[in-house]
């Protein structure tokens, strides 16, 4: 009864994290989730996701008026990490570690392919005289902040190279 609550409740981020702490696999999927909220509210409609493809697969395919997009979901957990007494540091500075850095050259090699691959095919074109999208590949990174438990969401728009 437990495990099926969780289940149903991996839509509604929110609620999910008051009521438990998730997993890695329950986290990557409520990641998921919040990026696809955070695009809608950008203006993408969710084409698909989780898409396989022969080239790899992408967990998002967005597209807007003008934009095709595949887009990578990084999610993580961020703690804190005790600053010295006095200590002045940027915005950020405080996370151990941001969940897009685990986006590396052969990943984005692989997005790429998958663009290519989602571009040219059939179902993803755009109406007759509309245009065509431009493509681009997204990383959309997204924490769970342990206190409050809330998520927060940084979106990097046409990614062409790792995060440094």
């Amino acid at each position: 009864m437990r495990r099926r609550l969780r289940r149903a409740l991996l839509r509604w981020p929110g609620l999910f994290v008051q009521l438990f702490s998730p997993d890695d696999r329950e986290l990557g999927h409520l990641g998921e989730e919040v990026a696809a909220r955070h695009l809608a509210r950008r203006g993408f409609r969710i084409l698909a996701r989780r898409l396989r493809t022969r080239r790899g697969e992408a967990d998002l395919v967005a597209r807007s008026r003008d934009v095709l997009a595949v887009v990578e979901v990084k999610a993580g957990r961020s703690f804190t990490v005790p600053r010295p007494r006095g200590a002045r540091l940027p915005d950020g500075a405080l996370l151990r570690w941001r969940p897009g850095a685990r986006c590396d050259a052969r990943r984005l090699a692989r997005l790429r392919a998958v663009l290519r691959e989602v571009a040219s095919a059939h179902a993803f074109r755009s109406r007759p005289g509309a245009g065509d999208p431009r493509p681009r590949v997204d990383l959309v990174e997204v924490w769970l902040e342990e206190a409050p438990r809330r998520f927060r969401v940084l979106h990097h728009e046409g990614l062409e190279e790792p995060l440094p």
